[in-house]
């Protein structure tokens, strides 16, 4: 049964996230207003571009203070004169500035670092990360000297806000638009097999990839995911750019045990979580050491005494002459 996820639940979780840490970033670096102290704002992704709107609604409505019609709309929410949301912290997009401001400020500040997701649509880990992309992709050098709030969010709970000084342009591929035309379209049902062969290829451990297709140049591309999940990347390079990070990201096997390094040589029939650890060696024997010596006057106790070592039996004697056996030799005291 696939896992059922709670909608209204999980936007609420969003953003009660997005109002701790602007409050706390707030607190921190003694800003007051942290949309206007900013000349940009990107936030992750969530659903798409419109999710992102009612994010930046809720930054307004910690950066602004309601008015008094705001108030007025917010007790009747509360009164019961209008339907409500769930969670009272949903209705804050009802206080702070006039939609028109707001739609101004969302244009100019958050607008420009959604380009790329109104093309790609919605993302995870990624999301935030490519709305930066699109900002500097869409204000390239003019983007110097401007100073970049960002907030980036994962399900489960875990956020993190922290601000950028843009002090010069990163090397990287500028045709991003150029890369997403000439994409290939298919058909519902020829995505929804690529989509399952996609599953089926990349959702288990033990292969290596092969390239049917040319790769773009500028990136990193996996190559390879071994019995124990550990993955390797290699650089594609692009005639423009220049990137200063290796050329291939291998899989270290130093810090494994015999056991495990032999396994991802095996292949992927067997399961690395059956691999018992290597067994401890015991601890090297010490050897007796002979009891102390008594002190002077004093009596030495049965504890002390050492212990008695019998000696070996002495070699048999050899046979008399005539064949007879001699007499066994005894131990004296």
């Amino acid at each position: 049964m696939a896992p059922i996820v709670d909608g209204p639940y999980s936007i609420d979780v969003y953003f009660s996230c997005l109002d701790s840490t602007q409050r706390q970033l707030g607190e921190r670096v003694g800003y007051a207003n942290m949309v206007e102290e900013h000349d940009f704002l990107v936030y992750h992704l969530g659903s798409g571009p419109k999710f992102v709107k009612h994010a930046f609604e809720r930054s307004c409505a910690l950066a602004y203070p309601p008015d008094e019609e705001s108030l007025a709309l917010e007790r009747a929410h509360q009164e019961g004169e209008y339907s409500t949301p769930r969670s009272s912290t949903s209705r804050r997009k009802y206080l702070g500035l006039r939609q028109t401001q707001q739609d101004r400020l969302f244009d100019e500040k958050v607008g420009p670092s959604l380009c790329l997701a109104t093309r790609i649509g919605p993302m995870h880990t990624a999301a935030a990360y490519t709305n930066l992309t699109s900002l500097l992709l869409e204000k390239r050098q003019s983007l110097v000297g401007k100073s970049i709030l960002l907030f980036s969010y994962g399900s489960g709970a875990a956020s993190t806000m922290y601000r950028l000084k843009a002090r010069g342009l990163p090397v990287t591929n500028w045709d991003k638009h150029a890369e997403l035309d000439g994409r290939t379209y298919h058909s519902a049902a020829a995505f929804d097999a690529l989509s399952e062969r996609y599953a089926s290829t990349w959702g288990k451990f033990g292969w290596t990839a092969a390239v049917e297709d040319e790769q773009p140049g500028g990136a990193y591309y996996l190559t390879e995911c071994d019995t124990l999940g550990r993955r390797a990347y290699r650089l594609v390079k692009h005639p423009d750019m220049h990137l200063q990070g290796p050329l291939s990201i291998a899989i270290e096997d130093s810090r494994l045990s015999k056991e495990e390094r032999a396994l991802t040589k095996e292949g992927p029939r067997f399961d690395w979580r059956r691999v018992k650890p290597a067994e401890a060696k015991p601890p090297p024997s010490k050897q007796p050491q002979p009891p102390k010596p008594p002190k002077e006057g004093k009596k030495q106790s049965s504890k002390q005494q050492p212990p008695k070592h019998k000696q070996a039996p002495a070699p048999a004697a050899a046979p008399a002459a005539g064949g007879a056996p001699a007499a066994p030799a005894h131990d004296k005291e």
